[in-house]
C-alpha cells in the first residue's frame, strides 16, 4: 500500500510469492502482508499472481473481487510444466495465458527461478493483452 511501486494504476499487477519478510513493516503473518500488497491491484487491473499460502492467496482474490481485477494465478491459469537441468541453467516448458512454450532455455539453476520466469511469461503476456 505505501510501496513506491504503488504509484500509478498499472494495467497488470504482480504479486511473487508472500513470506515472511519485513515483518517489522508489514506485519506478521502472510495474511498481514498480503493486505499491504495487496494495495498495487487495482481497478479493472490484472493480476498474476505466483503460487501462494491459502491465507495470502485469500486476501489478494478478495481485494481483486472488490476492485474487479481479473486473476490468472499460478498452477490454475499458467505455470511451470516441465523443467530439465541443462548445462548452465535449465530447460523448462512454459504454460503461459496464450498458450504452452516448450524448450525455454533459463541461464539459472533451481525451481524457484523456473516459477519466477513463468510469473514473468504471463506479467508479460497480459500487458500485451493476452
Amino acid at each position: 500500500a505505501w510501496d513506491a511501486t504503488n504509484v500509478i494504476d498499472a494495467g497488470v499487477a504482480v504479486v511473487t510469492p508472500i513470506d515472511l519478510d519485513h515483518t517489522d513493516r508489514l506485519g506478521g503473518t502472510p495474511a498481514e502482508i498480503a493486505t499491504e500488497k495487496s494495495g498495487i491491484v487495482k481497478q479493472d487491473a490484472t493480476v498474476i499472481m505466483a503460487q501462494q499460502p491459502v491465507e495470502a492467496a485469500q486476501v489478494l482474490l478478495k481485494k481483486a473481487v472488490e476492485v474487479g481485477a481479473t486473476v490468472a494465478r499460478e498452477g490454475l491459469e499458467f505455470g511451470v510444466l516441465d523443467r530439465q537441468v541443462a548445462v548452465g541453467g535449465q530447460m523448462m516448458t512454459l504454460r503461459g495465458l496464450g498458450g504452452e512454450y516448450t524448450e525455454v532455455y533459463l541461464p539459472l539453476h533451481g525451481a524457484h527461478q523456473a516459477h519466477n520466469a513463468a510469473v514473468a511469461l504471463a506479467a508479460v503476456e497480459a500487458f500485451f493483452g493476452v
